[in-house]
């Protein structure tokens, strides 16, 4: 209990940091998915 309350100030920062990685995540998974899809096609087109 101590340590919640010496870092309960923090809590905000916190959990804007987590909504930041969120959605940094979301943009990697984006790109990967658009990276693989364009693979698997042009993997189609040549056979």
């Amino acid at each position: 209990m101590g340590l919640g309350y010496a870092f309960s100030h923090s809590v905000d920062a916190v959990a804007k940091g987590a909504a930041r990685a969120e959605h940094l995540v979301l943009l990697a998974a984006v790109l990967a998915a658009a990276y693989g899809g364009v693979r698997w096609l042009r993997g189609r087109r040549q056979r």
